[in-house]
């Protein structure tokens, strides 16, 4: 009841900043959610090396083994829509002041997917070397809730989420409204276009706000998302056009 009560309280503020249109705005915010992301990574990895002993210090006693067939598609899923944030990076791409260092091969792209990978790499393996079978779908979960640190990291993740929502939301929003919206606007005077645009924004905030409200194992929707929208979009769509 408590997460529902501070959705709700959370709610405004995530509408408010959605009302944002220009990328270069929302810069500063998605610099807010990087900042919280590493405080949180930091406490994390404290808990996997430096609390009650370092995670490899279980290397012998956790089996490397291959998962059943029927748990892949979950896995797969969730890899799949680990890389769904594609779409953002492109779009930035457009409105860098420098395009040509985004492709380069020490470019902002190819960086930023290296350090990534190896985030998603060396956390999940040493998140299951220190938990085994016990490791929950977010390691924060994993951590006792009694303790000071545990809730300062829970509460840098929701940081992290509130402050990246709205570019991440940025790029579907742009390709709606300019592809199948704006057009039929034909002879609406830019006031109205305007008003319209900020109603359908916050629209899009309630759609996504409703799902998390009433969906309470968000592990298994964010995998079967990254089943069908990166897989068709992003894998199969490209090599068949």
């Amino acid at each position: 009841m408590k997460e529902r009560i501070w959705m709700i309280i959370l709610l405004i503020p995530i509408m408010l900043m959605n009302l944002i249109r220009d990328l270069h705005y929302l810069a500063p915010v998605s610099s807010a959610g990087n900042v919280a992301f590493v405080l949180a990574m930091l406490v994390i990895y404290y808990y996997l090396f430096g609390y009650d002993g370092s995670a490899f210090a279980h290397f012998g006693d956790r089996p490397l083994v291959v998962t059943s067939l029927e748990k892949w598609p979950l896995f797969i899923g969730t890899a799949c829509f680990a890389l769904e944030s594609i779409a953002i990076i492109v779009k930035i791409e457009h409105h860098m002041k420098q395009p040509k260092k985004f492709r380069k091969p020490f470019g902002v792209f190819n960086i930023g997917l290296a350090i990534t990978m190896l985030l998603f790499a060396t956390t999940g393996l040493c998140g299951y070397l220190k938990y085994g079978d016990d490791a929950a779908p977010s390691l924060t979960l994993n951590i006792a809730e009694d303790q000071i640190l545990a809730q300062v990291v829970r509460i840098l993740y929701a940081l992290v989420i509130f402050f990246s929502y709205p570019i991440q939301n940025f790029v579907p929003l742009e390709l709606l409204w300019t592809n199948y919206i704006h057009h039929h606007m034909v002879g609406y005077s830019d006031k109205k276009k305007l008003r319209i645009e900020y109603l359908f924004r916050e629209i899009m905030v309630l759609i996504t706000w409703a799902f998390a409200m009433v969906i309470p194992h968000l592990d298994l929707l964010i995998s079967l998302f990254g089943a069908f929208c990166l897989a068709s979009l992003g894998i199969m769509f490209p090599a068949i056009i």
